[in-house]
C-alpha cells in the first residue's frame, strides 16, 4: 500500500470507508500491520491514534475481512481534519455543507443520532446546551434498526431550516 494511503477521517466521511479504492484483503492487511492497538480474539478490534480521535476497525480474523469501521472522538479540540471539524457539533452538521447529506435524525435523552445518505451514523451527546460528536459508525443496518426502534424521530424540515430549532 502506498504511503499516501493513510487513515484519513475526511475519506471516511466522504466514502463511508477509510479504504474506498483498496481491495478488501489489502485494507485488512494494512490495518493488521499498522494499527497502534489490538483488542480481542476471533473478531479483533484494531485502533489507530489520530489527532483528537481514534479510528477503529473490527476484523474477522478467520475471514481476513474488515467487518466494521468507526471514529471515536476523544479530544475534539485536537482534531485537525477540516472535514471532521465541520460536523463536530450537531449545529454545524445541520447548518453546514453536510446538511444536504442528512437523511434522518433521532433523539433519546441526551443522545442524537444523524443518518447520512452514504450510510454513516453520527452520534452526538449533549454537553450543556451543545450536542457534540462522540462517535461515527460506518454503514451497518443493524445499528440503524436499533436506533429506529429505540429513539424518537426528529423532523428534518425543521433541522434543515436556517434557525435549526429542532436541534
Amino acid at each position: 500500500m502506498k504511503k499516501s494511503k493513510r487513515i484519513k477521517p475526511s475519506v471516511f466521511l466522504q466514502h463511508a470507508t477509510f479504504f474506498p479504492d483498496i481491495p478488501p484483503r489489502q485494507a485488512c492487511r494494512f490495518v493488521r500491520r499498522k494499527a497502534d492497538m489490538r483488542f480481542g480474539d476471533g473478531f479483533v478490534m484494531y485502533s489507530f491514534r489520530l489527532p483528537g480521535c481514534h479510528a477503529a476497525f473490527i476484523v474477522d480474523e478467520q475471514a481476513a475481512r474488515i467487518n466494521a469501521e468507526q471514529i471515536e472522538i476523544c479530544r475534539p479540540q485536537k482534531i485537525r481534519s477540516k472535514t471532521l471539524r465541520a460536523v463536530l457539533s450537531l449545529k454545524k452538521l445541520v447548518r453546514g455543507k453536510h446538511r444536504k447529506h442528512l437523511d434522518a435524525l433521532y433523539r433519546a435523552d441526551d443522545e442524537t443520532v444523524a443518518f447520512l445518505s452514504n450510510g454513516l451514523n453520527l452520534h452526538y451527546h449533549r454537553n450543556g446546551k451543545k450536542h457534540l460528536l462522540s462517535l461515527i459508525i460506518g454503514p451497518h443496518e443493524a445499528s440503524r434498526e436499533l436506533v429506529r426502534n429505540t429513539m424518537q424521530s426528529l423532523p428534518l424540515e425543521r433541522a434543515r431550516s436556517k434557525n435549526g430549532k429542532a436541534v
